[in-house]
């Protein structure tokens, strides 16, 4: 699913139980709303840097294992990933200043929190990903401020402004 440029906003309940593999969020969103994202299929989300607000916005999507948030983004709410059970790699940018205390909310069958131990969470050191990784118990990989990751297809204009 590519989402057309131009679009500012996904709503609440945008997208439920489709067989969406692959996503591509425009850098023209500003927002993505509670449950945007149920039952998904898709293994990773890059969340562009013109994303400002999250809500708890993917839940139940069982084959998401890579996240990657880009810079833009100031707080991780509790359940913005509720019952994605698979998230292995999460990239956490310096821009986040808070993260709720279960934002990746229950496991897959949302009934038990989360295992934070199955998780690498990467970061820049001194940041409340570092902070919030320790805490729960999760692994943290140091990012350099100059560390792309290797998923990375190409860097837009202006990126390092």
């Amino acid at each position: 699913l590519i989402i057309k440029e131009g679009t500012k906003c996904i709503a609440d309940s945008a997208i439920w139980s489709t067989k969406i593999y692959s996503l591509t969020i425009p850098d023209s969103v500003k927002s993505i709303g509670d449950g945007a994202f149920v039952n998904c299929n898709f293994s990773e989300i890059v969340i562009p840097k013109s994303v400002t607000r999250i809500g708890q916005a993917f839940k139940a999507c069982n084959e998401l294992e890579n996240v990657i948030i880009s810079y833009g983004l100031t707080s991780l709410p509790s359940n913005t990933f509720d019952g994605c059970g698979s998230i292995k790699n999460i990239t956490i940018p310096a821009s986040v200043k808070s993260i709720g205390e279960e934002f990746l909310g229950k496991d897959g069958f949302l009934v038990n929190d989360y295992d934070y131990k199955k998780v690498t969470i990467k970061g820049l050191k001194g940041t409340v990903a570092e902070i919030f990784a320790k805490n729960k118990g999760s692994k943290f990989i140091a990012l350099n401020p100059t560390t792309i990751p290797e998923n990375v297809l190409y860097l837009d204009k202006d990126f390092f402004v």
